[in-house]
């Protein structure tokens, strides 16, 4: 059988940080397989997600309902990420440069798609506003959601790793 984590995320909420924490906790917590991280918009991006020898971690913010059905299937636990919208469409506006209408079209569209996720009971919710890229118990959460232990040491390397000032 295969392993897919999956990160939905609304766009400018941590999905990225998260994404990006999976795969190397993906990695601590199976390192007799390769881990393959992607980012899925088409059915076509879901190509041998069902290979048991690699550890899939999928990344998406809105699915059209057929790509999201199949991901669904293969998807072991799911990592939900979200923000207070009005934060987000202000994100993207200011840090991508969205005009005010297309920011709030993409945030309400990726808003819903996620929303339809969160209760989902392989999800595991995010909330942006509880900082919880800014705490590096979040790996330790994101490990046990995905039923193993982190070793501190590697945690901690993690998330020195992903960190804001290490990134830029």
């Amino acid at each position: 059988m295969s392993t897919a984590y999956w990160c939905a995320g609304m766009f400018a909420s941590g999905s990225t940080w998260a994404f990006n924490v999976m795969r190397g906790i993906a990695a601590c917590l199976h390192p007799d397989r390769p881990v393959k991280g992607r980012f899925v918009n088409v059915l076509a991006d879901l190509d041998r997600l069902d290979d048991p020898a690699v550890v899939h971690v999928v990344k998406s913010h809105d699915l059209a309902p057929d790509v999201a059905a199949q991901l669904s299937r293969h998807a072991t636990r799911i990592v939900v990420t979200i923000r207070d919208p009005r934060d987000s469409v202000t994100s993207l506006m200011l840090y991508q440069r969205y005009p005010f209408d297309r920011a709030l079209t993409t945030i309400a569209k990726s808003g819903n798609f996620v929303a339809g996720l969160a209760s989902d009971p392989r999800a595991l919710l995010l909330r942006y506003e509880a900082g919880f890229i800014d705490d590096a118990a979040t790996l330790d959460r994101i490990a046990a959601w995905f039923g193993g232990t982190l070793p501190a040491a590697e945690r901690d390397r993690l998330f020195a790793q992903h960190r804001r000032t290490a990134i830029e």
